[in-house]
């Protein structure tokens, strides 16, 4: 696999297994693909490389029977906390949105924001860039 960019969008497949659980319900779900989808600072809008990318996951998810679609927004953390939660709020609906236009169905969408609470990459930069992203989890 090709280590993606500082400031790209990448789609990777995995041999992974994620487990779920609700109650004393407990599954595994395999890990069909898993995307970043990376911001500019103090945005919500989705790039021309972001909206293809997310075309070509939704397809994945459709065209796999994914049961299960993952969407959780964050944000760095040189805003107040309110603002950032709203914002990685904002992005993550931006990327659910994009993705029910592909044809994922909001019957598998989990939609989920952390604002600056769960940073990708601990670092003491609090402009961090990589922390600026959508985390889209596709399961089957």
């Amino acid at each position: 696999m090709q280590r993606p960019t500082r400031f790209s969008n990448w789609i990777y497949s995995t041999a992974f297994f994620l487990v779920i659980t609700t109650g004393s319900n407990c599954q595994a779900q395999e890990i069909l693909a898993e995307i970043n989808i990376l911001f500019s600072l103090g945005s919500a809008t989705l790039t021309p490389t972001a909206r293809a990318s997310l075309s070509t996951l939704a397809s994945k998810a459709v065209n796999e029977g994914a049961s299960r679609v993952e969407v959780v927004g964050h944000t760095d953390s040189l805003d107040d906390p309110e603002y950032n939660l709203d914002l990685s709020r904002r992005r993550a609906e931006t990327v659910a949105t994009r993705l029910k236009q592909n044809g994922v169905g909001s019957n598998v969408l989990h939609v989920d924001w952390k604002g600056e609470f769960d940073p990708q990459t601990p670092s003491m930069e609090p402009a961090d860039p990589k922390n600026r992203r959508v985390n889209v989890r596709v399961l089957r």
